[in-house]
């Protein structure tokens, strides 16, 4: 089936915005989800969903699947609050603790976990790493290079064996063995020891693979292959942190069930949610702050993004073939609206393969 007749298939009930004014009358609402919304519509996630979920709706009654995922990401992009109207008693809970995998601080994978499990609980990284690693080479290039960044928590043979075998480069934290201190030069721990503790260190294949070295080199990527650049890679772990932390910004830790299977869903569909909330700013927002007189950016958590962006008085008038979202004049130049609703509207659109 062509794209096209995905989305003409799957059209969402709810009618879309088709223009913006500004406007003098009173207002009420939080206006900026309008812009989130006429986003999802043009990115082309409805007819993904529908493809991948449409089978759970089993009769025409109540609302489509597409209809239901716009309500939950509109639920978590607006962050008021998490309360649901049913819940369970969580007094004795010990949480959760996912396993999630980030790309440029974008979630592209993850396990819902319970909080007694470990970084490492049992095989769960090495089924992750292959099964994304597979994906990878399925659909960008069979050659591609990858390199994983991992920190102490993730410590093990198995998983160096595994991507060893996977023919993939990794960096990850760990001790300083007495073994590892016996056969490095006395001059390098003397140098080291003046750089800083000497409890830790990190491990890697890279310089020492021969292939996967090999395969670095082919693609022009020496400086991989250097002291300085490992070090500067690892160093950027607190990258990794800040998109752990924008999660918890936008999202709660608190997860409103008692049983673990409505919570992984809860769980999913915030993540999910977090996603789009990233790539929205990506596509929207990138460019457009330079001519925006607010401290706000892609980079932005989503509690400076809702105060700036979302959180703002609009009206929504129909006429006979329209639907129109008015705002204030202020609002009108102060954030530049009218040009956010273009990028709304002209962003990369999901292929459907």
């Amino acid at each position: 089936m062509l794209e096209s007749d995905l989305h003409n298939k799957y059209q969402i009930s709810n009618p879309r915005i088709t223009r913006i004014e500004k406007t003098d009358d009173t207002l009420r609402g939080r206006g900026g989800l309008a812009l989130f919304t006429g986003y999802l519509s043009t990115i082309g996630i409805y007819p993904l969903l529908e493809r991948t979920f449409g089978s759970i709706r089993k009769s025409r009654k109540g609302v489509s699947v597409s209809d239901l995922f716009k309500q939950l990401f509109c639920f978590f992009m607006d962050g008021t609050s998490f309360h649901l109207t049913r819940f369970d008693d969580l007094k004795n809970d010990k949480g959760f603790q996912p396993l999630q995998l980030f790309w440029r601080g974008l979630p592209i994978d993850a396990v819902f976990r319970g909080g007694s499990k470990h970084s490492n609980h049992s095989d769960t990284v090495v089924k992750m790493i292959k099964h994304i690693v597979k994906r990878i080479r399925e659909e960008y290039a069979k050659d591609v290079l990858i390199l994983i960044r991992m920190d102490s928590g993730f410590f093990d043979e198995v998983n160096f064996e595994v991507f060893e075998g996977l023919k993939i480069g990794y960096l990850c934290g760990g001790r300083l063995y007495d073994g590892i201190k016996e056969k490095v030069k006395d001059e390098i721990l003397t140098e080291y020891r003046k750089e800083g503790s000497m409890k830790k260190v990190f491990y890697t294949n890279l310089g020492v693979d021969e292939e996967v070295t090999d395969t670095f080199e082919k693609r022009g990527k020496q400086e991989y292959l250097t002291a300085e650049k490992l070090i500067e890679i690892y160093h950027l772990r607190g990258e990794d942190e800040l998109s752990h932390r924008g999660i918890k910004d936008f999202g709660t830790e608190h997860l409103p069930f008692l049983r673990f299977e409505p919570n992984s869903v809860f769980y999913w569909t915030m993540l999910i949610s977090f996603f789009l909330f990233e790539t929205f700013k990506e596509d929207v927002l990138k460019d457009a702050v330079k001519s925006i007189e607010i401290p706000v950016n892609e980079n932005s958590y989503a509690t400076t993004f809702r105060r700036y962006i979302l959180d703002f008085a609009a009206k929504l008038v129909h006429t006979g073939r329209e639907i129109i979202l008015k705002v204030t004049v202020a609002l009108w130049e102060r954030i530049k609206i009218l040009e956010l609703w273009e990028r709304c509207n002209s962003p990369p659109v999901i292929s459907l393969t």
